[in-house]
């Protein structure tokens, strides 16, 4: 178990001066422009492959918007655009709390005092945080919802891991198959072409031109004087 002291975990101050509390998300004045700055720099895998949260959300994006689902158990995310819109705001807590991979969440807790505060729990909170500064999830179909942004999620784990010959690969694909079954990651096998493509913007696209189309899916994030002030003092 690691523990950290709360006074280790407070930083007063974002870059842009914005009060920022890491142990209570309440506390914290949340501001477009610190997310959007974040995005790129804050990485996957704890920085195992190049692949930033910012390009991840646009992968998955590009998922939805591509014809991947069409024609098969999954075709309502073809296109979607609660779906597409929820799975852009799924992530973007983690330039505050933090991108830790999943199977270490649950051996994270921070001390408070005499209280142990676990990751999961404040990521949670985090979560809840940002997502009430955007809009939580559409009210329609939600449990659909929220599934969908996990099968398109799993997917971008699978097609980013390979991509970068990261050695958690094969273990990534047991668990989509345990998960969803083989019909999943058959779709990447069954349309090369499309794959390629994927692959390719992982390689090729920049931070800008990522940060353009979350934008266009999330407008608000391109507005500077976007700002969430602090839900108590």
């Amino acid at each position: 178990m690691r523990l950290s002291n709360i006074e280790d975990l407070v930083t007063p101050r974002t870059a842009t001066g914005a009060l920022f509390h890491l142990v209570d998300p309440d506390q914290t004045e949340i501001r477009a422009i610190d997310i959007t700055n974040r995005l790129p720099n804050t990485y996957r895998y704890q920085g195992d492959i190049p692949v930033s949260v910012l390009k991840h959300t646009v992968l998955g994006i590009r998922i939805i918007n591509s014809d991947l689902f069409l024609d098969t158990s999954l075709s309502y995310v073809w296109h979607n655009a609660i779906v597409r819109r929820a799975f852009a705001k799924h992530d973007l807590h983690e330039v505050f709390a933090m991108e830790v991979p999943t199977g270490n969440k649950k051996h994270l807790y921070f001390k408070c005092g005499e209280d142990l505060i676990s990751y999961s729990d404040l990521e949670a909170k985090w979560e809840k945080r940002v997502q009430d500064m955007f809009g939580v999830y559409d009210t329609e179909n939600t449990d659909l919802c929220k599934d969908a942004v996990k099968v398109v999620d799993l997917l971008c784990l699978v097609i980013e891991m390979h991509a970068y010959h990261h050695a958690g690969y094969p273990y990534a694909l047991e668990y989509v198959v345990q998960k969803y079954g083989a019909d999943i990651p058959n779709l990447l096998l069954k349309n090369k072409k499309q794959y390629q493509e994927f692959q390719t913007f992982l390689y090729e696209s920049t931070a800008e031109e990522n940060l353009k189309e979350l934008i266009e899916v999330l407008p608000p994030l391109g507005k500077h004087d976007f700002v969430s002030p602090p839900v108590k003092q």
